[in-house]
């Protein structure tokens, strides 16, 4: 049986090649694929969310893993419709989200691992969302580093992306590639599997749903039509002329410079240099000049032109024209618009874009002038929006969800959510700016523990105030420690200590076929395939996983006398997943 990693190489040299794939849904039957897909998805909260059965990942075993690959062999396994839920955004509005069934999820990762190996050399470099080694940032570097001089930004949001992918089209685009019946078929029925939603099934007859597995590489094969599209007809046609032609007054005086250097004239020599320094060397309005970039992440793209705003415009109606005549899909009106580069602000994945641009005539010293990069920085109103939400009525927030945390947890609750915003907005210019939020954060933190201890805010201070060192500088901090039992450690929590220090991109080559790693995986394999419960020591072949959300949820076993030893163990070893032969499996869920 061939390894996964084996099978992904020769997935990656086919897409280097272009070489069709065929006979791809044969390798459906190759347990090892499973456990890799097993072992990546284990970890994640949405493992024991149930989907329109009550099947999660909790009882997993090997047993059941060949009865997937047996039903697929026989061409009998049956895709169950997703659960339809919503996510309330912050505007207030709802995002659907489908949640599918343990088993879909499976082998939905099975699909998505081959896929994936073969596509990545395929897309376009210029694509970022729901890749490996690429994100956000990866995204936003590329503007940084190479999109000097831009002048108008046109912004661009795909409305509804995943609800609205045709699957007609979809299907017709896979097939370029993929030449096996059977997979197109396969993935053909799970697209169109259907919706539960209040117990209610719903047919669908287009998109792919949010929240599967699958789902954001369909999304990414479906939008590399656009990206060929970009690539091979807006780019060549809008990128004309090898540099900007020497602005004319500019020449002027570097002939009037060297006439002065001749004549040995030193006083009209250093006129002539100041005067060059105030002077653009090149033309800014060459026609013949015309400059393209492009960049997507998943539904969002952003381009930036050296040109005309109504050259920009034009460009937008040709992107919208394609969306809509070959994709089936719209460009969001509110979302979408021209920006001028110096003067507003482009909005792009949490960022506001924009050029800089020295308005002051003073210029000194030798240095070369910043004009013309792109500088990222908070969006607009940024800081108050966030701000508010810590807030009610202008006073700080008790957070009714943090008071039923304990100390720590809250501590370590609040830091998670200050510290996640200051890292994704780390290339900001005016990350500084994120105090303020910092300020609100800590205000709502310590009414809420002032509330849970039933203290007053200056009892917080003195309780839980320390100065620390970090990267040799001192922070004031709220800080706490807990024992654990378990190994003797002391385990800290701290809210506060996180640097607003601007972090810069550097020049570095992507490597566009980098595979996602599965050997961390080992130890959980060798764990799934020992055969003995790791309970009562029992050899067995079958055994199952069973799993738990957090280790806080050991917790309410702390009351018993003795606690289970399955808690014992797991607590011990610090894992949320143990393997044991069915009886101790009954026995856990049996509270015996």
């Amino acid at each position: 049986m061939q390894t996964t990693e084996s099978i992904l190489r020769v997935m990656q040299t086919l897409g280097e090649k272009g070489v069709p794939l065929t006979r791809l849904y044969r390798q459906l039957y190759n347990e090892q694929l499973f456990i890799s897909a097993y072992s990546r998805l284990y970890r994640n909260d949405g493992a024991l969310t149930p989907g329109a059965t009550t099947e999660t990942i909790d009882g997993v075993s090997l047993s059941k893993v060949r009865n997937i690959i047996e039903a697929i062999r026989t061409e009998t396994y049956r895709w169950t419709p997703v659960r339809r839920t919503y996510i309330r955004r912050k505007d207030g509005r709802k995002r659907p989200l489908g949640i599918p069934t343990w088993s879909d999820k499976l082998v939905e990762e099975v699909i998505r691992i081959l896929l994936e190996a073969y596509y990545e050399p395929i897309f376009s470099t210029h694509s970022h969302g729901y890749r490996p080694s690429r994100g956000c940032h990866t995204a936003l570097g590329e503007i940084v580093t190479h999109w000097t001089g831009t002048v108008w930004f046109i912004e661009g949001d795909i409305k509804g992306c995943f609800d609205h992918i045709d699957h007609d089209r979809l299907m017709q685009f896979l097939a370029k590639r993929v030449h096996d019946q059977r997979l197109l078929r396969f993935i053909r029925y799970r697209l169109e599997s259907g919706i539960m939603e209040d117990w209610q099934y719903q047919s669908t007859y287009s998109g792919t749903p949010q929240g599967g597995v699958l789902s954001p590489l369909l999304a990414n094969i479906y939008l590399h039509e656009l990206d060929e599209y970009v690539e091979t007809h807006l780019l060549p046609a809008w990128n004309t002329g090898k540099a900007r032609r020497m602005n004319s007054a500019y020449r002027a005086v570097v002939f009037q410079r060297r006439q002065a250097k001749k004549r040995g004239d030193i006083a009209a020599f250093n006129r002539c240099t100041a005067t060059m320094r105030q002077l653009p060397s090149q033309d800014m309005h060459d026609p013949a000049y015309r400059r393209l970039k492009y960049v997507r992440y998943a539904d969002d793209f952003l381009l930036g032109y050296v040109g005309t705003k109504a050259e920009a415009q034009v460009v937008l109606n040709d992107i919208e024209r394609f969306l809509n005549n070959q994709l089936h899909l719209q460009v969001s009106p509110e979302k979408s618009r021209i920006t001028h580069a110096k003067t507003q602000r482009a909005t792009f994945l949490g960022y506001g874009v924009s050029v800089y641009a020295n308005v002051s005539s003073k210029i000194t010293g030798l240095r070369r002038s910043a004009n013309g990069r792109v500088t990222l920085r908070l969006p607009e109103r940024y800081v108050e929006t966030e701000s508010r939400e810590w807030e009610k009525n202008g006073n700080p927030r008790i957070d009714g969800k943090a008071l039923h945390y304990s100390v720590e947890e809250a501590l370590a609750y609040y830091q998670s959510q200050y510290r996640g915003i200051v890292n994704y907005h780390q290339y900001a210019v005016d990350v500084h700016e994120l105090a303020r939020l910092k300020y609100a954060m800590e205000r709502s933190l310590v009414h809420t523990l002032a509330s849970k201890l039933k203290i007053s805010v200056s009892q917080v201070y003195r309780w839980y105030s320390r100065n620390v060192e970090i990267d040799q500088r001192h922070y004031k901090v709220l800080q706490t420690s807990v024992e654990d039992p378990s190994s003797g450690n002391t385990r800290w929590f701290t809210w506060g200590g996180v640097p607003l220090r601007r972090r810069h991109f550097v020049n570095q080559t992507l490597q566009d076929n980098r595979q996602r790693g599965y050997q961390g995986s080992s130890e959980l394999v060798a764990r799934l395939m020992a055969q003995r419960c790791e309970v009562c020591g029992k050899e067995t072949q079958e055994l199952e996983g069973h799993h738990i959300h957090r280790m806080k949820d050991l917790e309410r076993y702390s009351r018993w006398t003795p606690p289970p030893y399955w808690v014992f163990v797991m607590t011990t070893r610090r894992r949320k997943t143990l393997f044991v032969c069915r009886e101790c499996h009954h026995s856990i869920h049996g509270k015996r």
